[in-house]
């Protein structure tokens, strides 16, 4: 009996050793900057028409799963979002006209009044216009009201000074980014045709303009896709802050969606999500908002893991990585300051070398055959005893 709970046990330390040596292979082609992308198949919407008027439900589907919106729980529980008028109290005309046939990135920034320090280290960082290679970067805020008056005459304070923020008159709330979501495709739609590239993020966020204008270079058929963290087939939450009822969306899986820490977005789609806009109900959550939004309008959608929605490991911090990385969330003002001097450094950061990825595999490798040797010898002087 102890000879087979040794074996067991042995057995147990190879599958350990095959998952690791799994991982290994798996953080090599991450080094390698591979994607996947998906397309959309066997798409339907019920009704067909555009016009809901007089209809209560709203069925779609992508081939995977079928999505079913109850639009008369929308309406009822968030009225002011399906009829508002998007207006602008703030802007800056003209702000997208470019020279000298450039393409243009967008910086597109959600940012609420009160996050006053993140807007300064921001533009103390990333959040400012410049040229690099052959793209015009311009980079602006994206806020709604607050009853605050000190808050709204400091927003009014920072754009006078910087003329670098949008500001809708409806009132800053978490089902409100959505509406935000909405008015800001509209403004792109009217507004800013120049924009080739529009990348939208939060305000607590390391952003790598280079590395972005790079990869917009290097990614092969750029404009065919929305690049981001995609998420795929999601489960929908009942319970906690994204809380979405089962009479308004009865559906247990989301359609696909970026993550809304940072995503980029070609102009190719936005006159198709704007004319979804016009008719999809708006969904209290603003990712999967635009996830339904992208499958209204057939966007496909490409993953990669240089957007790091979910931040970087605090513990083990590499000027390296966050040259190479797009976007980082969850990173705070001082840090974000900090990391930003560093990372211009003109030290050349290399790719790990095959071959030490190779000597690590090896190593790996040695100590778990010599933890099975461990272990196996120990179970045979066990059962010797019995």
């Amino acid at each position: 009996m102890r000879l087979l709970r040794g074996t067991l046990k042995g057995c147990n330390i190879f599958l350990m050793v095959c998952i690791s040596l799994l991982l290994c292979a798996l953080l090599y082609t991450m080094q390698e900057g591979r994607v996947w992308s998906t397309g959309k198949t066997d798409f339907f919407i019920v009704p067909e028409s555009q016009d809901l008027t007089g209809h209560s439900s709203l069925e779609m589907s992508d081939g995977m799963f079928v999505y079913h919106l109850n639009l008369r729980e929308h309406q009822s529980e968030f009225p002011y979002m399906q009829h508002h008028q998007c207006r602008l109290q703030q802007e800056r005309l003209n702000f997208c006209q470019v020279a000298d046939n450039k393409s243009l990135l967008l910086l597109a920034t959600k940012s609420h009044p009160e996050a006053f320090q993140r807007r300064v280290a921001l533009r103390q960082t990333w959040a400012r216009d410049e040229q690099l290679s052959d793209f015009v970067v311009k980079h602006v805020f994206l806020m709604a009201q607050t009853p605050d008056r000190t808050q709204m005459q400091q927003v009014t304070e920072e754009n006078a000074a910087h003329m670098d923020i949008l500001l809708w008159d409806f009132a800053e709330s978490h089902h409100n980014l959505s509406l935000k979501e909405r008015c800001f495709i509209e403004w792109l739609h009217y507004n800013c045709k120049e924009a080739d590239f529009i990348f939208k993020g939060d305000d607590d966020e390391y952003v790598n303009p280079p590395a972005l204008v790079k990869f917009l270079k290097e990614t092969v058929n750029v404009s065919a896709a929305v690049h981001g963290y995609i998420h795929k087939g999601s489960d929908t939450e009942r319970s906690g802050k994204y809380k979405i009822k089962e009479a308004m969306y009865p559906s247990g899986k989301y359609p696909m969606f970026p993550s809304g820490g940072g995503y980029i977005i070609p102009r190719t789609f936005i006159p198709a999500l704007h004319r979804a806009s016009t008719w999809m109900p708006v969904f209290p959550l603003d990712d999967v908002y635009f996830g339904f939004l992208g499958l209204a309008a057939r966007v496909t959608y490409r993953h990669d893991y240089r957007f790091c929605v979910e931040g970087m490991n605090r513990w083990w911090y590499s000027r390296c990585a966050f040259k190479e990385a797009l976007v980082v969330h969850g990173i705070s003002p001082k840090r974000l300051i900090d990391i930003w001097q560093d990372v211009q450094k003109e030290d050349p950061c290399e790719p790990m070398p095959f071959w030490i990825n190779a000597l690590l595999i090896i190593v790996l490798l040695i100590m778990s055959l010599f933890l099975l040797a461990k272990f196996s010898g120990s179970s045979v002087r066990c059962s010797n005893k019995s």
